[in-house]
């Protein structure tokens, strides 16, 4: 990889987000749970995250992708300081960190590695080659195993935390899906982690059955999938299955496909052509880029957010994206799905976390949340708050008794009660921009949210809704550096809108450098007429045409 390919690769995954409008207390980095043998209390439920705390709070630990280092953060009440920066491979995406041993488990994308980090030493003490582009990483509940998920290799890792080696690599089956990038296991309460369950989430929608390829460009074509195996051996279980939201609440104005409804290429429904200035097609959306896990502390539920796809045009900003929150039983497998349950706020599962911001008067700018990328819930299992990288903000889920989430989004005009961080409103703090991921302290109290763009974590009073403190993860770029001028052109000069379909331009933003084979190649596909395809239209709105490899070799393109 040569020091352009290096640089660009900010620039795709900026696209992604930059201008874009708008995992669990262990969620989105609770990889704190104590050793058994030390601490004689059993572990609680895991969940991959690019920032961690430690069991006792005082330490965190931050990847700087950008940089190939974590950096450690001392944590006194919420105030940070940053003691340590420390080199790894290269792309750190992910970060575990154990007890007893004090160290951290580093996902290392582009190296292809698990690097072992001893924090007291400041360095790693072995790297250990995993799979194609690693991008998440998870402790069982009391720290003797971990896991790695293999986003390109399609493969799942485990690796026993004494002897630092591997026992076992296990393929996600292609009928399963592909590109897992996102892991959580369950934890029931003993001292044993041989008997729970661990759950990869793949980053991809894939074909809902009967459904195939002829029917692409649907609304409704995909649903999302999480792999599921048994800590034991790794033995593959049934797939979790997450289905489109039938109704994201915001109707388009026709259907650039003739027909809607079809199996395998034939059948459906003639849909109603594209006409202005109506807008009274209602829409749907499936489950894509599936972002985080999130296991509840105690209902036995799982949460999935994700960046829902809607393929048919035509595009409006409100129309070809949005955020979504998908519930599954962790015992069961099944998916949770439940109608509308209030006539206040909007409350059913899935959910469309951008539902109802249009009819919220009261909760001002309106900002998206379209591109959800990190959940954690409170310890006692309260409150959830979800970092949402286009808009740079942090929101609040809540459930109900049975599982059922809402953001308290209205269904009628008027106020809301709605909680959400502008992560930009610091008042002398660091501005947080594209948040990548949140853990939440064991009192409740304070969230920690590591800023992509702005390479720093910020620390969020829960109670208030103020930013409290701040501090940088790394260093800034050169300034006048091609990494710089990237960051200028894309994020610091662009307003937050509602141009949430940049979001949906680029689904995946890779590495130049990286190898990929066919299915896990960015679809960077506008739908057009009768077919989804790529044009040169679509390259040239594609803000990271300069830097994505599938755009400076059109060639490469290809439909859906």
């Amino acid at each position: 990889m040569n020091d352009v390919q290096f640089r660009l690769r900010t620039l795709v995954a900026l696209a992604a987000v930059g201008t874009a409008g708008a995992v669990l207390a262990a969620a989105c980095g609770g990889s704190g749970a104590g050793n058994a043998a030390v601490n004689r209390t059993p572990g609680v439920a895991q969940s991959s995250a690019p920032i961690v705390r430690s069991a006792d709070d005082t330490t965190l630990v931050a990847v700087n992708s950008e940089s190939d280092s974590i950096s450690v953060f001392s944590n006194d009440a919420g105030n940070i300081t940053r003691t340590a920066e420390i080199a790894v491979g290269r792309d750190p995406q992910s970060v575990a960190l154990s007890t007893h041993p004090r160290r951290a488990y580093v996902a290392c994308s582009d190296s292809g590695t698990l690097d072992v980090v001893e924090l007291d030493a400041r360095r790693v003490i072995r790297s250990i080659e995993v799979g194609r582009e690693p991008r998440a990483v998870v402790l069982s509940p009391n720290e003797s195993r971990v896991y790695v998920a293999n986003s390109v290799s399609n493969s799942v890792t485990e690796i026993d935390t004494n002897s630092m080696r591997i026992l076992r690599t296990v393929a996600i089956p292609e009928s399963v899906d592909s590109q897992p990038r996102a892991l959580a296991v369950t934890s029931d309460g003993d001292f044993d982690d041989t008997d729970e369950r661990l759950f990869a989430a793949c980053f991809f929608a894939v074909p809902r059955p009967p459904r195939t390829g002829l029917d692409e460009a649907q609304d409704d074509q995909r649903e999302g999938r999480v792999a599921v195996f048994t800590t034991a051996d790794l033995a593959p279980q049934p797939t979790v299955t997450l289905e489109p939201l039938d109704d994201v609440n915001f109707n388009s104005n026709g259907s650039v496909i003739d027909f809607v409804g079809t199996i395998n290429g034939a059948g459906g429904v003639n849909a109603p052509d594209p006409a202005n200035p109506a807008a009274s097609t209602p829409s749907s959306a499936f489950p894509n880029q599936l972002a985080s896990l999130a296991i509840h502390p105690t209902n036995g539920k799982c949460y999935v957010v994700s960046t829902g796809a809607q393929p048919n045009g035509p595009f409006a900003f409100n129309t070809n994206a949005q955020g979504l929150a998908s519930v599954f039983d962790v015992a069961t497998g099944f998916e949770v799905v439940s109608p509308e349950r209030s006539n206040v706020v909007h409350q059913r599962a899935p959910l469309n976390l951008d539902s109802g911001l249009k009819q919220d008067t009261a909760t001002n700018p309106v900002l998206f949340h379209t591109l959800p990328t990190g959940m954690a819930w409170t310890p006692d299992g309260s409150e959830a708050w979800i970092c949402i990288q286009n808009s740079d903000v942090l929101v609040r889920l809540v459930v109900d008794v049975d599982g059922i989430p809402t953001v308290n989004a209205p269904i009628i005009n008027g106020g809301s009660s709605i909680r959400r961080v502008d992560l930009q409103s610091a008042r002398g703090q660091i501005a947080c921009k594209a948040p990548q991921g949140v853990v939440i302290d064991r009192a409740g109290q304070h969230a920690f949210v590591l800023g992509f763009v702005s390479r720093s974590v910020s620390v969020v009073d829960l109670a208030t809704s103020e930013i409290v403190d701040s501090e940088a993860s790394s260093a800034q770029p050169p300034v006048g550096s091609l990494d710089e001028k990237i960051i200028a052109e894309l994020m610091l000069t662009k307003p937050r809108d509602n141009l949430s379909f940049i979001a949906c331009l680029l689904v995946r933003a890779s590495r130049p450098s990286a190898p990929l084979p066919p299915r896990s190649a960015p679809r960077c596909a506008w739908t057009s007429g009768k077919s989804t395809r790529s044009t040169p239209q679509a390259r040239n709105a594609c803000p990271a045409r300069r830097a994505c490899r599938r755009c400076r070799s059109p060639s490469a393109w290809s439909s859906t």
